[in-house]
């Protein structure tokens, strides 16, 4: 059935499937799991960081804006799915006002949907370190693990241990993955692969590409569930990257006008001649979507023959 795995396919799997999860259930019990998923998050934050989090619901103290502590490094780690600098600066502000910060002088945050780009940490709490690097998500967790083999070796046997059915050959195991690369694959269902050029407006085509592209980054660690569907997502991204900087070099001034939104941004007839150029995209990324289709068949094939 399938080949054998490799730590990093495995690690990616149990990572996608784990953000796919959460996204539908935030932070609650994990399905058929033999741990809760802040545990099992906790467990790899260790692997990574060789540190010693435990889930503070399993200590007797409370702490409030931490889910985890090490008490022998004066660690805290807020896990959460909320991804705003709001967040951040609120959990700060809670561990200052309950007086947390006299137990731990480090705080991590570990973001379940996908962290920001840039943070602004304005809250202030005495004697704690926080900083944009101690901010992480499943893509940062996935690709600093794949550079140790020894780290990656353990998170694949600690993802095992978690969730064992997914890691055997079963439904539950092609259901998971079926179910990640549909919430990516369902977003590329849009016009602008489709509508006859008569109907598109080079502006509405590079809003809808760059959304795409967008939506595709965004579910990250999900994509890779499936390495051939991986493959596919990524060479979407690349096409529409590609297609983007052909435009914005071979029409400077059109392209800047479309930045700044000032419409219509293209007269003809390089109205006509950029819509020619964004439309001979749709063979390449449509071929891609066949290839997507393709696995998205296969998998559904054998849920239907209920192996």
């Amino acid at each position: 059935m399938l080949h054998k795995k490799s730590a990093q396919e495995n690690v990616a799997f149990g990572l996608a499937v784990l953000k796919y999860y959460l996204r539908f259930n935030s932070k609650e019990n994990l399905q058929d799991a033999n741990v809760s998923s802040e545990e099992l998050i906790s467990n790899l934050i260790n692997i990574l960081k060789d540190t010693n989090f435990v889930c503070t619901s399993e200590i007797s103290a409370t702490y409030p804006g931490i889910d985890a502590l090490d008490k022998e490094n004066k660690l805290g780690l807020q896990i959460t799915h909320t991804k705003n600098t709001s967040k951040i600066n609120k959990t700060i502000d809670k561990i200052r006002i309950n007086k947390v910060n006299e137990e731990i002088d480090t705080l991590y945050f570990f973001i379940t949907s996908e962290r920001q780009k840039k943070y602004t940490i304005k809250a202030q709490c005495p004697k704690l370190n926080v900083t944009t690097n101690n901010i992480l998500d499943f893509d940062d967790l996935a690709k600093l693990l794949s550079k140790s083999q020894d780290k990656l070796s353990k998170a694949e046997s600690e993802l095992m241990k978690a969730m064992p059915r997914l890691y055997q050959e079963g439904k539950e195991r092609y259901q998971a993955m079926l179910n990640n690369i549909l919430e990516t694959r369902n977003k590329l269902d849009r016009r602008v692969f489709t509508a006859n050029k008569i109907l598109e407006e080079p502006e509405e085509m590079l809003l809808s590409l760059k959304e795409i592209r967008i939506d595709i980054q965004k579910d990250g660690i999900m994509n890779k569930a499936n390495p051939a569907v991986s493959d596919s997502f990524n060479k979407i991204i690349n096409i529409i990257d590609d297609v983007e900087s052909k435009i914005a070099v071979q029409y400077p001034d059109e392209y800047k006008k479309y930045k700044a939104k000032i419409l219509p941004s293209w007269n003809s007839p390089e109205k006509e001649e950029c819509l020619d150029i964004l439309m001979a995209i749709r063979k390449d990324v449509l071929e891609q979507i066949d290839n997507i289709d393709i696995e998205v068949n296969k998998l559904k094939s054998i849920l239907d023959n209920n192996i």
